[in-house]
């Protein structure tokens, strides 16, 4: 079901969620180690400060299929408020604890408001007339790209104060309320009818999810497996190493801000073709570099095709269940997160038998594959919008 046309404030709101997915997964690695440090005394510091910032996405990955059902059934703007609510509790409680255990348990709760948040914000703009859709799906994923560079500049800064003093940006979502207060009240749009004929899948197909699964999985090989790859290469300072993460980033940037103008021209579709040969084509290439202007080139491609796979997948998500959008979108982004946690498995099994440049030519050949089968199916129906 389409809304009327939000103000400025309701799109601000719904694009600026991407701010609260890239504080709470993405920004806090900078302040594991001196965590590690602050919880020496306990004999597993070392993983559990880990696991600060791997149980937000975990937490995410669980909640956003959950969260999809919640918008269903109260609609976007209640889920949004109270998931930015507990954002902010949960997030800026870190500065009162002393308890490693405690403040795990306090990121399953961000990771789950995150959850909320993100599912709802992409639910609302789902709900947008096509047009402004794709452009706020787009400018969402630019936002979140923007916002990477900008948060670990922030909280490097701020990690110089000590280890605490950047769980205080958590504090930045009460900005997000009196704009999310702008949104149009309304109750979740599922029919029953809906709900039961597909209720697991939300009326995407098994090989769409395995996609998602798949591109899941590709999208953090940059930043995750990338530092291995550069010191294998041996490249081993970190400002060099942080060099070709920051081109990924920048990339990630300019596909964002111009998604909706290429998929107006390439359909839904075919911006999955697009996505899928652009991000394997990269993956392919940073196997044979061996110098970091190289590397900075490469990823940056990866990171320029998986951004504009994200918002064309949740574009296709809406188009393919129009009837519950927000579960769809859930259920899309619960895949997307949750393969992530099979990726170490992945990667060392293909490490172990071929070498660190294997991973990234066996995850390139794979994008690459499902891109050209992608192009002989759905060039000729551009204006599908679902594989």
């Amino acid at each position: 079901m389409e809304s009327a046309e939000l103000g400025f404030p309701g799109k601000f709101a719904l694009v600026a969620a991407a701010l609260l997915a890239v504080l709470g997964i993405y920004s806090f690695g900078l302040v594991l180690p001196q965590m590690a440090i602050a919880f020496a005394d306990n004999p597993d510091s070392a993983l559990l400060s880990q696991l600060v910032a791997t149980l937000v996405g975990f937490a995410f990955a669980i909640g956003a299929p959950i969260s999809g059902g919640l918008v269903s059934r109260w609609g976007y703007r209640t889920v949004y408020l109270w998931s930015t609510a507990m954002f902010v509790v949960a997030g800026s409680s870190v500065l009162l604890l002393d308890n490693i255990y405690l403040i795990l348990a306090t990121r399953v709760v961000l990771g789950l408001s995150i959850a909320g948040a993100m599912v709802a914000s992409l639910a609302g703009i789902g709900t947008l007339p096509e047009t402004q859709r794709t452009k706020l799906f787009g400018l969402q994923a630019f936002a979140g790209a923007l916002l990477g560079v900008a948060s670990f500049i922030v909280i490097g800064a701020l990690a110089r104060h000590g280890w605490r003093a950047p769980f205080a940006l958590h504090l930045i979502g009460l900005v997000l309320i009196p704009l999310i207060l702008t949104l149009p009240r309304h109750r979740g749009g599922a029919s029953k009818a809906a709900v039961t004929r597909r209720p697991a899948q939300r009326g995407l197909s098994p090989a769409f999810l395995l996609l998602i699964a798949f591109m899941g999985m590709a999208s953090i090989l940059p930043g995750t497996f990338g530092p291995f790859f550069m010191v294998h290469l041996g490249i081993s300072d970190p400002a060099l190493m942080s060099l070709p993460l920051v081109g990924c980033a920048g990339a990630a940037m300019v596909s964002g801000y111009f998604y909706a103008r290429c998929v107006r021209r390439t359909g839904v579709p075919g911006m999955f073709t697009t996505a899928l040969l652009i991000t394997g084509i990269g993956l392919v290439a940073t196997a044979w570099m061996r110098d970091i202007a190289g590397l900075t080139v490469t990823m940056g491609i990866v990171g320029f095709g998986v951004t504009f796979f994200t918002p064309n997948m949740n574009a296709a998500a809406v188009a393919g269940s129009p009837d519950d959008g927000a579960g769809a979108i859930g259920l899309a982004n619960g895949v997307l997160y949750g393969s992530q946690a099979l990726f170490p498995f992945v990667v060392e099994g293909i490490r172990g038998q071929a070498g660190p440049g294997a991973v990234f030519t066996s995850f390139g050949i794979v994008a690459i594959a499902i891109g050209m089968l992608y192009a002989v199916r759905t060039i000729p129906l551009p204006k599908q919008a679902m594989p």
